[in-house]
């Protein structure tokens, strides 16, 4: 029998001893545990004899983050968590325990959007010679890197921030800038090329928001600033992790 319930600041250490055993898989939730009490946060699990077997991370209105050793304990806390006052949000992590906890929480009403992605994980440098005009964002640069992100959430996963939720897109890459958490390549006073650092923390950082102009694509421009930015977080972290849509061909 599987008991759901919130979880507390007591049941912090087994759930970061569970999620280190994988922490190229878990790195953005044992980032959040480290920064922040779980009794701070929307922490969930569920429990079989006492044993924790599934846990989500519920960020309001932005995204559940779930993991599981168990797949009727993702189930269950799926259901557990449909009793909450959660919307419809997204969902992100291994397919498996993410279809468990969502036929849980949703029933057999499909997802609006699902995409498969792969998960990349690098530990060790990669060979490329450092890319002319390659550079940390400046912030009076926000509103071109701000529609060039757009234009990248929309080609991967179909939804346009500037229809959508325009003032937190705006928000989080001027935050992002102002953190130095944003990379260009630029050519003849033109971004070529962004990327932008998400995730940090002891076990490692995650990458995201990689975008090539289109008339640019084909170039190398991405695999050089890519390989740039991995050599830099390397000499700081363990791991360099990055999710890439399977659909997303050239990306692959």
């Amino acid at each position: 029998m599987h008991v759901s319930r919130r979880l507390t600041n007591l049941d912090a250490p087994e759930l970061q001893r569970q999620l280190a055993v994988q922490p190229e898989i878990n790195l953005f939730l044992l980032t959040f545990l480290e920064r922040q009490l779980v009794e701070q946060a929307h922490w969930f699990g569920a429990f079989e004899k006492g044993a924790l077997k599934a846990a989500a991370l519920v960020i309001p209105d932005r995204v559940i983050v779930p993991w599981s050793t168990c797949l009727l304990a993702a189930n269950r806390l799926g259901t557990f968590l449909a009793t909450r006052p959660y919307p419809s949000i997204l969902m992100v992590g291994p397919r498996a325990t993410s279809d468990a906890l969502w036929a849980g929480w949703r029933g057999p009403r499909p997802a609006g959007r699902w995409h498969d992605q792969r998960l990349y994980v690098a530990q060790d440098p990669m060979a490329s010679a450092h890319p002319r005009g390659f550079r940390l964002a400046k912030l009076q640069e926000w509103p071109v890197i701000a529609r060039l992100s757009a234009r990248m959430t929309f080609e991967d996963m179909g939804v346009d921030p500037y229809r959508d939720n325009v003032l937190p897109h705006e928000e989080s890459v001027r935050t992002r800038i102002m953190e130095q958490r944003v990379y260009v390549i630029e050519r003849g006073k033109k971004i070529l090329f962004q990327m932008h650092v998400g995730t940090q923390g002891p076990y490692g950082c995650q990458v995201a928001g990689t975008y090539v102009r289109p008339e640019h694509r084909g170039q190398g421009l991405a695999t050089r600033g890519v390989a740039e930015v991995t050599r830099r977080l390397l000499r700081e972290h363990a791991r360099v992790t990055l999710h890439v849509n399977e659909t997303n061909t050239p990306a692959v």
